[in-house]
């Protein structure tokens, strides 16, 4: 018996203490926007009427994603620029593209995954 209550008592505390999780989002495919101020990219999702004020979830403030000089989400460069390389193409194609973002890493969320809907 005591060892089923010992057991018990493992796994409320393991419950309890656990980190919480990163809430993955993404955006869908969009048209969108590409700013720049101070050194830092800021990726303005479309609404279907052409609108710049996108909903991003969580704690993301300013209804924009960021790329900056430490890259992408995880501190890649290389990463972040073949992005941006990516995004400069499929806005001067007029391409849609879908965001991929951690929505806890607020309030300047970072970009963290593209996917461009490239014509066939």
């Amino acid at each position: 018996m005591r060892h089923k209550w010992i057991l018990a008592s493992a796994l409320a505390i393991a419950a309890l203490s656990s980190t919480a999780h990163a809430a993955w989002a993404a955006t869908g495919f969009v048209k969108f926007d590409i700013r720049m101020d101070n050194g830092v990219t800021y990726l303005y999702p479309a609404l279907p009427n052409g609108s710049l004020s996108y909903p991003l979830g969580g704690n993301c403030q300013w209804n924009r994603l960021v790329i900056d000089n430490a890259g992408d989400n995880w501190g890649s460069v290389e990463n972040g620029k073949r992005m941006y390389a990516m995004l400069l193409t499929a806005r001067a194609q007029g391409l849609r593209v879908d965001f991929g973002y951690d929505d806890t890493s607020g309030p300047h969320c970072r970009l963290a995954q593209l996917f461009v809907e490239w014509n066939n």
